[in-house]
């Protein structure tokens, strides 16, 4: 890796890259064993960095939904129904709800 710097500059993560996967493996494994948290294989690193631009691409639409309903809200002189929203990591059940609405606090 110290290598590939010097000729390409600065890096990037790319997990196709067999050497930068590698290397992710290997440095989360270390604090993996050092913390008492279970190892992970290859494979799994693979599958885990694969999830990671969706995860955040869907999250991110979520919210600016969640803005713009807010936004209309604003626009519309309804101030007193704006609400505050938490996103649960993962649904917890059939027809449960990924974002909680809570009522805002005063200015």
């Amino acid at each position: 890796l110290v290598e590939r710097s010097k000729t390409q500059g600065a890096l990037e993560f790319d997990k196709d890259d067999d050497v930068a996967v590698d290397f992710v493996l290997c440095a989360s494994n270390l604090r993996s064993k050092a913390f008492g948290i279970e190892m992970q294989t290859l494979f799994r690193c693979k599958e885990i960095a694969g999830n990671i631009i969706p995860a955040i691409a869907t999250t991110n639409a979520i919210i600016a939904g969640a803005m713009v309903l807010e936004a209309l809200k604003i626009m519309d002189g309804r101030l007193q129904d704006c609400r505050t929203f938490y996103k649960h990591r993962e649904p917890t059940g059939r027809k449960s709800l990924i974002l909680i609405p809570s009522d805002m606090d005063g200015p």
